[in-house]
């Protein structure tokens, strides 16, 4: 999850740059070239996001299942202290 939440940082911030760095060169089809990276970049970006949601939620509902499995199984006995004797 760490790696995906990262990456989604990554990305964006990526795409800004090469965003900013396009724009200051002049060339031909220069709006195309932004656009393009633009929306590719935004495009990994939303796949890394869906990733690192999908193994949240995979992660919780595990948790989940583990938790209801511990809650079903017959309590552990509690040790008694013998009494002193008076």
């Amino acid at each position: 999850m760490r790696i995906c939440r990262g990456w989604l940082v990554n990305t964006v911030a990526l795409t800004l740059a090469a965003g900013l760095a396009l724009l200051r060169y002049s060339f031909e089809h220069r709006e195309l070239v932004v656009c393009v990276v633009t929306v590719l970049g935004l495009l990994t970006a939303f796949g890394f996001y869906r990733a690192w949601h999908a193994l949240a939620a995979t992660g919780y509902r595990k948790l989940a299942e583990q938790t209801m499995l511990a809650g079903s199984s017959p309590p552990v006995p509690s040790q008694t202290q013998p009494n002193p004797a008076p």
